[in-house]
């Protein structure tokens, strides 16, 4: 009779054991987190072309309270964030509550280097300097001035150490107010590299380009739908672009994002670590992707 009890008990739970990895399966492994910004489009994010239940959240704002709540959830993996200056705030929290981020765009050679709860589709700084700094010596430039994002400032710092090759300054950006009321010759940098947010960029750029005599250079950070606000020379303006579309590449590296985590069924964030790390055919060991980095013309779109 024991025997009998004994073996029911087993069935019952292999059948418990069943329904809770379907429900697993179905339900809660399709369940994200998405951060976005309000600083660019990533706000107008559309999620329903993904089998994929999302909880969305301003980066700018996201506290621990959030991650917490995720977690409950059963939520393993977030889309985000945007900007290298968040990732900083909130790889602590992935860290303590064990999940893992995929970011469409973070690209800090120094944020990357302190988790590896980071993956990103976007080439390292690393990477994207060099291109700049081969683009420059072409072109023969031998001053150039960097616009530093205050807000963005673990991304965009990272660009003077074109500064250690190449002559020239930099300054920080906190608004037009802040650039007309200084009397600074900008004349005397062959080109002026922007690394801020789109629609700062378009700002600075509608101000500057009309009596500025070199060209600039604007980094993936800009490249978004704002662009398209500019209605300046755009001959004079490049772009460092990796996809084929600089107006909606934030968007597209979104989408490219849930692509990826909608494709695959992990049980923990641990389990996709491991897996994205010795599996190198999606992202190098740096945890970034390989692209094609190309100095095109804002004039070419």
């Amino acid at each position: 009779m024991k025997k009998k009890i004994d073996y029911f008990i087993f069935i019952i739970l292999i059948i418990v054991s069943g329904f809770s990895f379907l429900y697993w399966y179905k339900e809660v492994s399709n369940r994200v987190g998405v951060l976005y910004s309000t600083l660019d489009s990533s706000y107008k994010l559309e999620t329903n072309n993904y089998n994929l239940k999302t909880f969305t959240f301003n980066e700018n704002s996201i506290s621990e309270k959030e991650f917490k709540y995720m977690k409950s959830k059963g939520i393993n993996f977030i889309a985000g964030p945007i900007y290298s200056e968040n990732g900083y705030k909130i790889f602590p929290f992935l860290e303590k509550y064990d999940f893992l981020s995929f970011s469409p765009t973070i690209s800090s050679d120094s944020l990357l280097k302190s988790t590896e709860r980071i993956f990103t589709l976007t080439p390292s700084n690393e990477m994207q300097i060099d291109a700049i700094l081969n683009f420059l010596k072409k072109r023969n430039i031998s001053n150039v001035l960097i616009v530093i994002d205050p807000f963005n400032q673990t991304y965009s710092k990272e660009y003077l150490r074109i500064l250690d090759q190449i002559n020239g300054s930099y300054i920080y950006y906190y608004g037009l107010n802040s650039i007309i009321k200084t009397n600074f010759d900008y004349n005397k940098y062959d080109a002026i590299l922007i690394t801020t947010a789109s629609d700062a960029a378009v700002g600075l750029l509608s101000f500057l380009e009309q009596n500025y005599n070199g060209i600039f250079i604007l980094t993936d950070s800009a490249l978004d739908v704002g662009l398209t606000k500019f209605k300046g020379n755009k001959s004079k303006v490049y772009l460092v672009s990796f996809t084929n579309n600089p107006f909606n590449e934030t968007l597209d590296l979104i989408y490219e994002t849930l692509n990826l985590i909608s494709s695959h069924k992990f049980l923990s964030a641990q389990q996709a670590i491991r897996f994205f790390t010795n599996n190198k055919f999606i992202f190098n060991q740096k945890r970034t992707l390989n692209r094609e980095i190309k100095i095109v013309k804002l004039s070419d779109f």
